[in-house]
């Protein structure tokens, strides 16, 4: 994770979806991968800057990712893995089974733009 946070060049948001897929390819937490998300705050700005969730997922961090990469948002650097068509990151590891889960079941996004 760490490897993933320092050497991915993009934004802090990128950085931050970067690492927790590294985490999760590595084998993930040994609780279960039934929610993930991030959070970007920015100055000058209250609240969340960019909140990105996904709850009640069968691979929680494979759906982040897949929300992270249709996102368009300022927080989002130049990435590659951010971006579209999402390639699934994990070379060994199965597609996503929380695929089939509702768009009510999978999270939300909330998206706060700073003042001009």
């Amino acid at each position: 994770m760490a490897r993933a946070y320092e050497e991915t060049q993009g934004s802090l948001a990128d950085r931050l979806m970067a690492a927790l897929i590294a985490g999760d390819c590595a084998g993930g937490d040994h609780r279960g991968r039934l929610a993930a998300g991030i959070r970007v705050a920015k100055k000058g700005l209250e609240g969340y800057w960019l909140e990105l969730y996904v709850d009640e997922s069968q691979d929680a961090v494979i759906d982040l990712a897949k929300k992270y990469a249709a996102l368009e948002h300022e927080a989002k650097g130049s990435w590659p893995g951010g971006k579209l068509p999402f390639e699934y990151p994990c070379p060994l590891a199965p597609a996503s089974a929380g695929a089939s889960l509702s768009p009510q079941k999978r999270g939300a996004t909330r998206l706060r733009h700073a003042p001009p």
